[in-house]
């Protein structure tokens, strides 16, 4: 019972809190837009089931951001399913959400509309090795991965259904804002050298048996979002770049140099002298690039970390290039394995007609 009213007490007090932070988008007025009824799809990652209910949105008509695949819209939804009584609903202490529309066309119209279902089916995967990386190792600073969900606007079947989560504002003890640690092309964060987001994408690809790496981690402190996993057999959409995306992490994350890693029981894995020597080479460019960049004539204004972020835009600019290999690869292996069986049918057949001396392939070929 004493937990129980100390748990009740601390929810309440951090609501207390919520409602008295300022709205970082009070000059946008969403208040202001039109209410729509909206159906909200949660994905159980432990039932591995759906859960659907109902509630109102206002979204506005313009897009404050977006990247090369998903336009971003601000919008305001209420965490409680819609009452009749519209008119007693204070939006302006409605939460903020970012819902996000892909905007690449596809062929076929009914997987764009999966794509939303697909990001937060692997958010939410993403989640159960995060809980599993707090519960198993016990981090010196947990991490969360934040909840999203699928809206569907009921009224307007033109738009398609988005992906919604909650706006991440402020910044961490240390000033920090939004952050990206690593990326699922072997991207690693040299400015910031946080230790805690190298350090799950590690264990959850040894807590998987090699099956799964979650990457892509990115947030304000320890709070993610947007994660893309890996997988040995690629099923985890466009962005999944199996066991070479895995080798691209290892390759450029140097577990021997994060002291995290002994610290909760990660292995190091060990690299091939090969991947060694690019590393270093790698590291070797870096230092190079930021001891141009200090040695820059006055008068000429430095941000400090722009070698790194320009080289995060190189990275995000192969990803598409890494993807077109993995579909050349999955392709020719396809092909090799198809050539195989008709070699198989081949000498099959070859011994049906008691041709003893044909010994398979090409001499099959040759009978």
């Amino acid at each position: 019972q004493d937990a129980r009213k100390k748990l009740r007490a601390h929810i309440w007090a951090a609501a207390a809190e919520l409602q008295a932070a300022p709205d970082v988008w009070e000059k946008h007025q969403l208040e202001t837009c039109p209410a729509r009824r909206v159906r909200r799809h949660r994905y159980d990652a432990v039932a591995m089931e759906w859960r659907v209910d109902e509630s109102l949105a206002k979204v506005a008509d313009a897009v404050f951001d977006e990247g090369a695949m998903r336009r971003c819209y601000r919008a305001k939804k209420l965490s409680f399913g819609y009452v009749k009584r519209f008119h007693a609903l204070e939006w302006k202490k409605a939460p903020n959400f970012v819902v996000k529309e892909y905007k690449a066309p596809l062929e076929n119209d009914e997987e764009k509309d999966l794509r939303a279902f697909d990001d937060v089916r692997l958010q939410a995967e993403a989640a159960l090795y995060a809980a599993r990386f707090n519960t198993e190792l016990r981090p010196p600073k947990p991490i969360h991965m934040i909840a999203c969900c699928v809206l569907e606007l009921i009224d307007d079947p033109s738009w398609p259904p988005l992906c919604a989560e909650r706006y991440i504002d402020g910044n961490d003890a240390f000033g920090r804002g939004f952050v990206k640690h690593n990326s699922n092309s072997g991207y690693v964060d040299g400015v910031e050298h946080r230790q805690t987001p190298q350090a799950f994408s590690a264990h959850s690809f040894y807590a998987s048996g090699g099956d799964i790496m979650v990457c892509d981690i990115q947030g304000v402190d320890d709070l993610y979002t947007d994660p893309q996993l890996h997988s040995v057999d690629e099923s985890r959409g466009e962005g999944d770049l199996g066991r070479r995306g895995m080798a691209l992490f290892f390759a450029t994350c140097d577990s021997g140099a994060n002291g995290l890693f002994p610290l909760l029981g990660i292995p190091h894995f060990e690299l091939t002298p090969a991947e060694r020597r690019r590393a270093a080479e790698s590291a070797a460019a870096e230092r190079r690039e930021t001891e141009a960049a200090l040695k820059a004539p006055t008068g000429h204004v430095h941000f400090a970390g722009l070698p790194e972020k320009s080289k995060m835009s190189q990275h995000d600019e192969r990803r598409k290039s890494l993807l077109d290999a993995a579909r050349h690869c999955r392709r020719d292996a396809k092909k090799a394995d198809s050539d195989r069986r008709k070699d198989d049918e081949r000498h099959r057949a070859c011994v049906q007609a008691n041709l003893d001396h044909c010994g398979g392939g090409p001499k099959c070929r040759d009978t």
